[in-house]
């Protein structure tokens, strides 16, 4: 419906009734020149708007996919050895910090250690005096962020109200 009207208003317009006047006065041989030339440039059109953006795009995704393809190779050859340093990082690395992570995230949560004491198991940590709020906040630290395993705590009240005497067993 809408390419018809389009078409009847086109027919009618000036232009393109001066154009059509100038085509059928061209002689014969000049109007197969004309309609050579509009077939070429419409060929043109075609290879520039259609042909060749595609092509481009085709030769870019099978880059990329030759590009991903090896990547999923190297990553599947080395999975096993990501494995095993994953496996010896959180085995060995991780119980070997536990007492400078406990001692680095008491001091960034205010709190004083009065005794930290290493055995087989974990960390021993004695806080004489913290508040209550602090003392929470730095344990669910310890839980999460560090992935510190609270083993035991012991909470005393303090002499002050809002203060603690702490005694907590920690390990990896």
């Amino acid at each position: 419906m809408k390419l018809m009207k389009l078409t009847s208003l086109l027919q009618k317009s000036p232009l393109w009734l001066q154009l059509q006047a100038k085509y059928e006065l061209m002689p014969e041989k000049d109007r197969r020149a004309f309609h050579l030339l509009l077939s070429f440039l419409l060929l043109g059109a075609v290879y520039l708007f259609v042909w060749e953006p595609v092509t481009v795009w085709n030769e870019k995704q099978k880059e990329e996919f030759a590009h991903q393809q090896t990547i999923h190779e190297w990553m599947a050859d080395n999975i096993g050895q990501a494995k095993m340093a994953q496996r010896k990082q959180k085995s060995s690395g991780a119980k070997k910090d536990l007492s400078s992570i406990v001692s680095g995230s008491a001091r960034q949560a205010e709190l004083t250690l009065s005794r930290v004491q290493p055995d087989r198991k974990g960390l021993g940590v004695w806080i004489e005096d913290a508040a209550y709020q602090k003392l929470l906040a730095w344990m669910v630290a310890l839980d999460t962020r560090y992935e510190v395993t609270i083993q035991q705590v012991k909470i005393d009240r303090g002499k002050e109200e809002g203060r603690v005497k702490v005694y907590m067993h920690l390990a990896n």
